[in-house]
């Protein structure tokens, strides 16, 4: 019986799968990681090269959402605000002493701007301190100072007035003409007609027109006494009170001269 050959088994080894720590690299790397893992395992395991990329993926994702999230807390419990200078500062710690409230408004200067507030006193030092006594001036600084002056009327600006007669009768019509040179402007102007104790008879008030004229007319009564009247003009301009006065003769019980 001749010899038949013997069938041979041969056995190929199973590939060997990549190792799990190439996942470290999408972890690491984000999708640039995930792209070069799937690259390299395509062709020896490519269900573990998608996961890789998914994997990537879902990373670059939740990173993104978790600073977005926390930019949002960041802006929402600590607002920006600007570096204030150094003179707003001053200005700032200014209303801080003179605040009813100090260690509020302290804290809120502590936020806004960053201002280095002002240390305050506590209690025990504000109650145990006594305010020095102001120095006293001597004799020759007392006598050398003068009060300051009041303001002074402007010497281009003048308020005059003027009748149209020097002497009226009884039931005339007196007509004054006022003038406020200087001021080119309206002026609210008022205007008394005095008898000769000195008593306002009439008084009227009027607006001058844009060059500072402006002219009344009074209707002295025939019981008015007879003698020396005076019509005041007074207003007040520029922090300053004006007054100027023209003086009339009245006369009874006669016609008119002309």
């Amino acid at each position: 019986m001749a010899n038949e050959p013997k069938a041979t088994e041969s056995f190929s080894e199973p590939a060997k799968r990549p190792s799990k720590a190439w996942y470290l690299v999408p972890i690491f790397f984000g999708i640039v990681g995930g792209l070069v893992m799937y690259l390299v395992l395509k062709d020896t395991d490519r269900k573990m090269a998608k996961n890789g990329i998914i994997l990537s993926i879902i990373l670059t994702v939740v990173i993104f959402a978790i600073s977005v999230v926390v930019g949002v807390l960041m802006v929402l419990l600590h607002p920006f605000t600007p570096k204030l200078s150094a003179a707003e500062c001053d200005m700032y710690k200014a209303e801080v002493a003179k605040s009813a409230w100090p260690m509020t408004a302290t804290r809120k200067l502590m936020a806004d701007g960053g201002c280095t507030p002002s240390p305050q006193p506590s209690s025990d030092q504000s109650t145990a301190q006594t305010p020095s006594p102001s120095p006293q001036p001597s004799s020759d600084q007392s006598t050398a100072q003068t009060p300051s002056p009041s303001p002074q009327p402007s010497s281009h600006i003048s308020l005059t007035i003027s009748t149209d007669k020097s002497s009226y009768f009884s039931g005339e019509t007196v007509t004054p003409t006022v003038v406020f040179s200087g001021i080119n402007q309206q002026q609210n102007i008022q205007v008394d007609i005095k008898d000769p104790t000195g008593s306002t008879v009439v008084s009227k008030t009027a607006t001058t027109d844009i060059t500072g004229v402006a002219s009344l007319q009074f209707n002295l009564p025939s019981s008015a006494q007879s003698g020396s009247y005076q019509a005041v003009v007074t207003s007040s301009y520029d922090g300053n009170e004006w007054e100027n006065s023209a003086t009339f003769y009245l006369q009874q019980n006669r016609s008119p001269s002309q």
